[in-house]
């Protein structure tokens, strides 16, 4: 019957005091790694209902305060405000007051004289990902006849970005990363408007 020689026992004790801290070391990094990728698809998701919220804000019927501006047509204030409600909405964390927030407002107006195209920015740079021209086909003809008989409702999209993360893509990762999550963390929404002309 062989028996284990004291010097074989002392080889395998050294080698697990060496693989094990590089275990953890791996562990370790692959946890912070699934950690950072779900925050990440939160924060995806928080950005792609805010762009549809705030579309849907602005497709809806006139309030007391219209927010389709004069005459129906967007404006820099009505741009501006929905940013400030954008930066709320992402200065609420502890540590996102670093978060860059850009809104792109755009409406595409539809009347018997042809479709009209307005846009506002507010914010950091943000640019839809599809112009809002290339969807004029979502808006549906009214059949309606006395009121909306071959109309097409306006049009609007909402795009918000959001720019400098540091906490996903700091000095540590490399620019394709860094590129990468500033094309990410861009939404957009569009919405048909709920009146015609």
């Amino acid at each position: 019957m062989p028996t284990r020689s004291t010097a074989s026992l002392g080889k395998q004790r050294g080698s697990s005091v060496i693989e094990l801290p590089v275990i953890a070391l791996i562990l370790m990094a692959l946890v912070v790694f699934a950690v950072k990728i779900g925050h990440g698809l939160s924060l995806k998701t928080k950005l792609d209902q805010l762009a549809y919220s705030l579309t849907s804000v602005v497709a809806s019927e006139r309030l007391e305060f219209d927010l389709s501006g004069s005459a129906g047509i967007i404006t820099p204030q009505i741009a501006d405000a929905l940013r400030v409600v954008a930066e709320r909405h992402f200065h609420s964390g502890a540590n996102s007051s670093s978060v860059e927030v850009g809104i792109q407002l755009e409406q595409l107006k539809q009347g018997s004289a042809g479709a009209l195209y307005f846009s506002e920015r507010a914010g950091a740079s943000c640019q839809a990902q599809q112009k809002l021209t290339q969807l004029a086909s979502l808006a549906p003809v009214g059949t309606v006849s006395g009121l909306n008989n071959g109309l097409r409702p306006d049009l609007f999209q909402v795009s918000v970005c959001l720019t400098s993360l540091p906490s996903l893509t700091g000095s540590v990762y490399p620019v394709f990363v860094r590129d990468f999550a500033e094309r990410y963390y861009n939404s957009s929404a569009v919405l048909i408007g709920r009146q015609y002309d």
